[in-house]
């Protein structure tokens, strides 16, 4: 009979000539001495001695087993004893009763555990993929600051080309993080552009289209007298998925002026708040008179920036154990320029828009920056905050368009220099540092469901969004945009339309759209049609309309039905005036 077919062997020797002997084993830790079942059909031999026994094979027995070996192939490995061994399919009716009582008791408890171990490896290779996929996966749900700069030009820092004063810490930002290059705001002046970024939607569908003033200022703009507050809010959906709020700083969507009744900060989502004269809840210490600033104001004008900074860190380290947001909106770069150093004189009224005073304003106002940074970290809340860099609207004035990085156009501008901002993101550990993104095209609309996504928040329930969750983009994917976007500015030639007056060529038709490389620009009459190609002309100097007349219709026909669809002017009433500004449902 062949040993080791029927009855459990063991070799003793490594060799070629290892003597083969019949036994039965002893038990020595649950485990038999002389081989290791590894399955029930399974039979382990060293694969020296396998070779012997294979020539010692009984000649009745031959038969049987020389197929075996020809048919299976001989699957090797090692054990720590670093010997090879051989394993031969058996039938498991062929093993002693002993084996069967063995495999029953332990190798099924073995099988087990690798069948769960395998399926865990599984889900972890899984979980692995998806992280690398999408970073915010597994994390907890990040802190997030929003630091919108008003009035920045897309050429005024260092890291954008801007020469002007040294940003160190905006730089280095840039460094820590991913700075992109092809990101436009909602509109080029600031109430509307704040809407857009706040809402998810073009801010002419909340009929907002000029920056919000008096009501009469509001009636001219054929616009409302402050954000409705059924419209959508990322706040509010932050909020709902379990952060806390915070708006530190400029808001300008309704309230001052003779705009007395404009909804409450809370109306919105906004847990705490510290808001500028052009909101509904002024901060007293930045307001002393009926104007955006005064002298005699607690907290300077060139104090400000500072001011919010403080009270953003002090929102976060108050709520440390909870998810925070935060808009930090200071109301630098605006004019007025008034500098922290230097003559007295400088902060005269005649050198409010002084390059002088323009410099000394982006110097400081970068320091703020880096005390942000440096708060952050001395709190332990660094590698947890996502904090995200932009501005509202192109610059003014732009000094012969070098804060524009020579894109045509201004604030109050639909061309480039009016709607085209810095956008840098910098999350340690999640956002690619050092990275530029030239390609991805993004939108303030994309904030909301970009926050909803970054916050494991839902959506607004019931409301269509124009933005776009472009996320993906700020953990070094390229994202191609789905949707275009759409622009309106200057409805009418009334005083309440302001429009750069440096030179006539910053002067937009009143209606753009962007889809894919091409920009179209029209007045909502449909007259002077602009067409440029951004990838090859972002400096927007050749109307292509008339060479590719196929895009410049389907483009136009596009922008002027977007155009009829936002909601027109509003019909006040006195009633209506004195009790409900906000836009007819």
């Amino acid at each position: 009979m062949l040993q080791g077919a029927s009855t459990h062997c063991s070799y003793i020797g490594g060799g070629r000539e290892g003597a083969l002997r019949r036994h039965r084993p002893r038990r020595t830790g649950g485990i038999p001495q002389c081989g290791t079942v590894q399955r029930p059909t399974t039979f382990v031999a060293p694969l020296n001695a396998a070779r012997t026994a294979q020539r010692a094979v009984p000649t009745k027995n031959s038969a049987k087993m020389r197929p075996m070996l020809q048919k299976h192939r001989l699957v090797h490995f090692r054990k720590m004893c670093k010997k090879e061994y051989v394993i031969f399919p058996m039938k498991k009716n062929a093993l002693p009763g002993w084996v069967r009582d063995y495999d029953s008791k332990y190798i099924q408890k073995i099988r087990r555990f690798f069948k769960k171990a395998r399926s865990s490896a599984f889900l972890l290779v899984l979980a692995f993929i998806f992280c690398r996929i999408n970073p915010v996966f597994g994390a907890s749900q990040p802190n997030i600051i929003f630091l919108l700069t008003d009035d920045m030009g897309y050429g005024d820092t260092g890291v954008y080309g801007g020469t002007f004063a040294p940003t160190p810490n905006i730089d280095e930002m840039a460094k820590e993080g991913t700075r992109f290059t092809q990101f436009y705001v909602a509109s080029p002046v600031c109430s509307p552009s704040r809407v857009g970024y706040l809402t998810g939607n073009f801010p002419a569908r909340w009929r907002i289209d000029n920056y919000l003033q008096t009501r009469e200022g509001n009636r001219q703009s054929e616009q409302a007298d402050f954000l409705d507050p059924a419209a959508p809010s990322y706040a509010r959906q932050l909020k709902a998925a379990g952060y806390i709020t915070g708006h530190f700083g400029k808001w300008h969507m309704g309230g001052g002026r003779d705009v007395t009744n404009a909804p409450l900060f809370s109306a919105y989502g906004f847990d705490e708040h510290n808001g500028t004269w052009e909101s509904p809840e002024p901060d007293p210490n930045i307001t002393a008179t009926n104007w955006i600033w005064s002298p005699f104001d607690k907290v300077k004008r060139y104090e400000r920036t500072a001011y919010f900074v403080d009270k953003t860190l002090s929102f976060m380290d108050r709520h440390r154990g909870q998810p925070c947001f935060v808009d930090l909106w200071p109301d630098d770069v605006h004019t007025p320029w008034v500098p922290t150093r230097g003559d007295m004189g400088m902060r005269r009224r005649r050198f409010y828009q002084s390059m002088t005073n323009f410099k000394q304003v982006l110097a400081e106002y970068d320091v703020q920056v880096g005390r942000l940074f440096a708060g952050l970290k001395q709190l332990g809340l660094d590698s947890n905050t996502m904090v995200i860099f932009a501005s509202d609207n192109g610059p003014l004035p732009t000094f012969g368009n070098t804060r524009t990085a020579g894109l045509r156009g201004a604030k109050d501008s639909l061309y480039e220099g009016g709607t085209r901002e810095p956008l840098i993101v910098r999350w340690p550990g999640h956002v690619p540092a050092g990275r530029v993104d030239n390609s991805t095209v993004i939108c303030g609309v994309d904030m909301l469901p970009m926050f909803c996504h970054l916050g494991s928040a839902d959506l607004p329930m019931g409301q269509k969004l124009d933005g776009e969750d472009m996320s993906k983009a700020f953990f070094g994917h390229y994202v191609t945009r789905e949707k275009p976007i759409f622009w309106e500015y200057g409805r009418n030639e009334t005083e309440a339309f302001g429009y750069p007056k440096e030179t006539p060529l910053q002067r937009s038709p009143n209606v753009a759209v962007r889809d894919g490389k091409w920009k179209l620009l029209i007045n909502a009459d449909g007259t002077d049609a602009q067409l440029y190609d951004i990838d090859k002309d972002q400096d927007e100097t050749t109307n292509l309309a008339d060479k590719y007349p196929r895009i410049t219709n389907r483009l136009k026909q596009a922008a002027l039905k977007w155009r009829r669809s936002v909601p027109g002017p509003i019909e006040r009433t006195v009633e209506s005036e004195d009790n409900d500004c906000a836009p007819d449902s």
